[in-house]
């Protein structure tokens, strides 16, 4: 069985003023995210293991998996084994601010190779809305919004210290059901030139039991791999009951 050593260079992505944010460097961090092969299949049963601490995860029916750890620093070291294959990554340039760390983990199961992708989203509200909300690590609706009052969200999109252009952002609503289906509400995409890294997101805000949730992911696909929860009103009286 191979075993390759990959030191990987993070790919961040940083929206700015609110998610993603919310603890010191050397907090307690969550490591999440989906383990699935190059052809899409999910794997579940990966073991992945911090060496540094040892804390670890095994990867579900679904092929997420979550790790709470003080790891830390400019380095993490993972490893990775299950029935199917085994490897090892080094974490680079993990956001200090950050209490969540989202990792999408990919495997070319014929070579063993990996690649990893980590991603943090940030978003905050900005004019109007900027009452209404705390723009914490989760979005927190604070104060009822009036009907009809159009929100805006300011995203500022960063990777490897340089801005990024042309990256699509999904705002996204769901139910308050759990199972409920994410919707995109609209998509915009971040700028060029002097603009590069920044966009804006202009809605309507509503909040019922069809807007229950809302989320904003980056980059827009099939498997979001940065999101930030926004928690409305509905959905606080919701696990209230």
């Amino acid at each position: 069985m191979r075993v390759v050593l990959f030191l990987i260079v993070a790919f961040i992505l940083v929206i700015a003023s609110g998610c993603g944010g919310g603890t010191s460097g050397s907090g307690v961090k969550t490591y999440e995210g989906n383990v699935a092969t190059t052809k899409g299949r999910v794997l579940s049963g990966v073991n992945i293991i911090i060496e540094s601490t040892g804390d670890s995860s095994i990867t579900d029916h679904s092929g997420t998996f979550a790790i709470k750890s003080n790891a830390h620093g400019s380095e993490v070291p993972f490893f990775l084994e299950s029935p199917e294959f085994e490897n090892r990554f080094i974490l680079k340039d993990i956001p200090k601010d950050s209490s969540r760390i989202a990792l999408d983990i990919t495997v070319n199961t014929e070579t063993d190779a990996i690649e990893v992708k980590n991603i943090r989203v940030r978003a905050g509200f900005a004019g109007l809305c900027d009452y209404y909300f705390e723009n914490r690590e989760i979005i927190r609706q604070s104060n009822r919004v009036p009907p009809g009052t159009i929100c805006s969200l300011n995203v500022e999109v960063m990777g490897d210290g340089r801005r990024l252009e042309k990256v699509p952002v999904a705002l996204q609503y769901a139910g308050c059901q759990p199972g409920s289906t994410w919707k995109t509400l609209l998509t915009v995409n971040t700028g060029e030139g002097k603009h590069a890294g920044s966009a804006e997101v202009n809605f309507e805000y509503k909040d019922s039991a069809v807007f229950c949730r809302y989320r904003v992911v980056a980059p827009v696909g099939a498997t979001p791999f940065g999101t930030c929860p926004i928690d409305t009103f509905t959905e606080q009286e919701y696990y209230r009951k």
